[in-house]
């Protein structure tokens, strides 16, 4: 199983949601993360990383990086912070709610894991 799923969404800031998959984080795997970005679409773009089942709900769930259209670029990761409201944690929510056997092999606690599988945002 790879450790995230990525998602192309309609955003006016972003073009593709990267969830983390399992308590591994996604950029274990930004090679492959590369390609499949290179293979869906070759423009510049921002990319929105979602690390809730690999650091929990901290500060540094939601990552942000620029697309050049060949890598990732390095020096544009930066950590941002989304309302429990904004549209993109609600699609969050609505990804892992279908989704809840992967909540299993995550760091989330019982308590976080039930609030998602009722459908409320964390």
């Amino acid at each position: 199983m790879k450790n995230f799923d990525l998602e192309t969404i309609d955003n006016s800031e972003y073009n593709f949601v990267i969830y983390s998959t399992s308590f591994e984080t996604p950029f274990a795997c930004i090679d492959e993360i590369t390609e499949q970005l290179k293979q869906n679409d070759n423009r510049n773009f921002k990319v929105l990383f979602d690390l809730l089942l690999s650091i929990g709900n901290t500060s540094e769930r939601f990552v942000e990086a620029n697309f050049n259209g060949e890598i990732l670029e390095k020096s544009t990761f930066k950590f941002v912070s989304l309302d429990k409201k904004n549209n993109l944690r609600i699609k969050s929510r609505d990804y892992y709610s279908n989704h809840l056997f992967l909540l299993e092999n995550s760091v989330l606690n019982s308590a976080q894991i039930k609030l998602l599988s009722k459908g409320i945002c964390i």
